[in-house]
């Protein structure tokens, strides 16, 4: 069965994540909300309330004619799991002008033998082909038509000389000083392009086996 891309990258970050020292772990985004109606023993702390000409209840400063203390509890409230704290992190970013106070926290799957296994089977999959970035394929477009630039100038130069017959005329044997030298400026850039790849490959795979290691 071959599996999706995304599913692969799923994979990919459950094995190199920090589990945060837990065993089997599950994140959770969360957010702290107030639930009110507790006795102050158990309450984290209280708010004076009052009703409002529309009839609604508010609060209101202390002292507030009509006034009364209600006591509540800040919870944290789950709003959404997965199995990486990755996906929590992009859930709150992309999600955050409808949240208050929040946090990302770590459950164990322990003894959930359902998600466990779920969870070994994604990390068992082959991780994904890198992707190339946009500077990436960038480079590669300007290296390659950099190439077909020389080539083409090549090609040129070669058919130039072809069709030169006999011994050269002063106006031929200049233009052909000034096409060695071309060939020459052309050679060097060659060289500098070849040079700019390899050192750019080199530096590549140095970055991916180091993250490799990590």
């Amino acid at each position: 069965m071959e599996l999706s891309r995304d599913l692969l990258a799923i994979g990919e970050r459950l094995r190199t994540q920090d589990n945060r020292a837990t065993d089997h772990p599950m994140f959770s985004a969360q957010e702290k909300r107030r639930e009110y109606g507790y006795d102050g023993d158990y309450a984290s702390d209280y708010i004076w309330v009052a009703y409002d000409d529309a009839g609604e209840l508010s609060e209101v400063a202390a002292g507030t004619q009509g006034a009364r203390q209600v006591y509540y509890k800040e919870v944290w409230h789950t709003v959404m799991i997965a199995f990486t704290e990755k996906a929590c992190e992009d859930y709150l970013r992309q999600n955050r002008h409808h949240f208050g106070e929040t946090r990302i926290y770590g459950h164990t799957l322990y003894r959930n033998h359902e998600m466990i296994a779920i969870r070994a089977w994604l990390m068992s999959a082959e991780p994904p082909e890198p992707i190339l970035t946009d500077e990436e394929i960038e480079r590669g477009i300007a290296w390659h038509i950099a190439d077909q630039k020389i080539i083409e100038a090549a090609k040129a130069m070669e058919a130039w000389a072809s069709k030169q017959e006999g011994a050269p005329t002063l106006a031929q044997d200049v233009t052909l000083d000034r096409m060695t030298e071309l060939a020459g400026h052309l050679q060097a850039v060659y060289d500098a392009v070849r040079s700019a790849r390899v050192g750019a490959d080199s530096k590549a795979g140095a970055e991916t086996s180091e993250n490799g290691r990590t």
